[in-house]
């Protein structure tokens, strides 16, 4: 069986820079309608609609508060785990996180989705959603990428 084991620190940086391409990505539609939403609410409010321009701008402003705080709240997490050293182990039978003496290790078929940046990977359980596993791709051996691909592609999984 094969075996690859990587090591990277989870700090701030780290948390932002996924939470970044998570956000770009997951909520890209959600990113072109804000400034539309905006430019339609300032045109009610020229058009003399004000209640229409204060619930498309409240809308356009929950939004972008909601999404603020999203990403707030994955540094804030990042800071109280004290930026940790995380060992990823990726064989032919799953993955496997150690972070602080834990543990946690899941079957490749519980790993639907992966999203590939050239600076992070995210590891979504089975499916897309806010919950997921940011890897360094600076961290990553080409053993280890070759594990993973192999297995996702193996098991039905996505790449994107």
């Amino acid at each position: 069986m094969r075996s690859a084991e990587i090591r990277f620190k989870y700090d701030e940086a780290f948390a932002r820079l996924a939470t970044k391409r998570f956000l770009l990505r997951y909520a890209r539609t959600l990113l072109f309608l804000l400034p539309v939403m905006a430019i339609i609410g300032i045109w009610f409010a020229v058009e003399g609609n004000l209640a229409l321009a204060v619930i498309t701008i409240a809308i356009v402003l929950a939004t972008c508060a909601s999404l603020m705080r999203y990403a707030g709240r994955a540094v804030k997490l990042s800071r109280r785990l004290g930026a940790p050293e995380i060992d990823v182990v990726a064989d032919d039978g799953g993955i496997s996180f150690r972070m602080n003496g834990n543990q946690s290790r899941s079957d490749w078929s519980q790993h639907r989705v992966i999203w590939r940046f050239d600076d992070v990977w995210l590891f979504f359980p089975y499916t897309v959603s806010n919950a997921y596993t940011g890897i360094p791709a600076a961290a990553m051996t080409p053993e280890f990428r070759d594990i993973v691909l192999d297995n996702i592609n193996k098991h039905g999984g996505t790449l994107r």
